[in-house]
């Protein structure tokens, strides 16, 4: 389906009353196919992966038709429905030639389904979306491996901390139809220490820069982040890290943690096997602050600090 940013002001005048709400999943898009005796997973670019996700290919066994919907791992065998894992987890499997019975059990795979398009052989494309959702609801019920993405109320505090997708609940599934409207979450932003960089192509392409938060007034490592700045700014942080080197490993650079960046990102994710326990997701280097003394770097808890938290949010989800 065609995708559309949506502005809450610049598209004030729609009725989204004809709309449903889900959150947009931080998974892979992926179509199910069962035809014909034949059951492949394909990813949105067209790839067959089913040979990566047996388990998922496994219980496709009875299902007869083509359906939409998105690929992510568990943080447990409860469900239907499933908790997602971090994204990082999905990355591990997909990243992996052999699937070893223990890949399997410590990163479980489903398919969260949104949509039909083929049932049994029949084009439903045509059909209304309310219509098509009843029945995913009804293939997929009791049968492990994939639940159904939630519906969710405008109203919900859900639809306003997180990137949502709005879809016309009367629209066929065909390019002239409504488009699906995608509004993403604002990005949060904290003040983080530079600790390390690897470099890039030419202008900083391609650079990644090593962050940290303050804990007891020590830097703790929270991430990675790419940063997109002008090539003049690129330059003068080159030169800084090339200054304030302490030490090399192989490509990286690591710094004294002196200067101060602002960082954009989408949330936050637990990570055990950091110090700091979490990490953030999806970071950005938008602003160095180059007047700001390395204290004035935001502290670890401040992750935490809101009720409910984001690291709590993620957990429950």
């Amino acid at each position: 389906m065609p995708l559309r940013p949506f502005d809450d002001a610049a598209d004030s005048s729609l009725d989204l009353s004809c709309y449903w709400a889900e959150r947009q999943w931080p998974g892979l898009r992926v179509q199910l196919v069962a035809e014909f005796g034949l059951r492949r997973l394909y990813s949105g670019s067209g790839d067959d992966i089913s040979s990566r996700f047996p388990d998922i290919v496994a219980e496709m066994e009875g299902l007869d038709g083509v359906f939409d919907g998105v690929l992510m791992t568990a943080s447990g065998s409860d469900g239907p429905p499933y908790r997602p894992a971090p994204p990082q987890a999905l990355e591990r499997r997909l990243g992996r030639k052999t699937v070893t019975r223990r890949l399997l059990e410590e990163s479980p795979a489903f398919v969260r389904l949104f949509d039909i398009l083929f049932d049994s052989g029949e084009d439903i494309r045509p059909l209304p979306l309310r219509e098509r959702r009843a029945r995913v609801e009804a293939r997929i019920a009791g049968r492990p491996r994939f639940d159904l993405s939630p519906r969710l109320a405008f109203e919900a505090p859900e639809t306003q901390s997180a990137s949502m997708v709005f879809k016309h609940a009367d629209a066929p599934y065909l390019p002239g139809g409504p488009p699906w409207l995608v509004r993403k979450a604002a990005p949060q932003t904290v003040r983080a220490l530079l600790t390390a960089a690897r470099p890039g192509g030419a202008g900083g392409s391609g650079a990644t820069y090593s962050v940290a938060l303050l804990r007891d007034g020590a830097p703790v490592a929270v991430g990675d982040a790419p940063c997109r700045l002008a090539d003049e700014e690129h330059g003068r942080l080159d030169r800084w890290i090339r200054a304030h080197t302490t030490g090399r490993y192989g490509p990286v650079r690591a710094v004294d943690p002196a200067l101060v960046l602002e960082i954009a990102f989408d949330g936050v994710r637990p990570a055990p096997r950091r110090k700091a326990g979490l990490a953030l997701e999806r970071p950005e280097v938008v602003r160095i602050l180059w007047d700001l003394p390395p204290d004035a770097a935001d502290s670890l808890e401040r992750l935490t600090a809101d009720e409910p938290s984001l690291l709590e949010r993620r957990n429950a989800e």
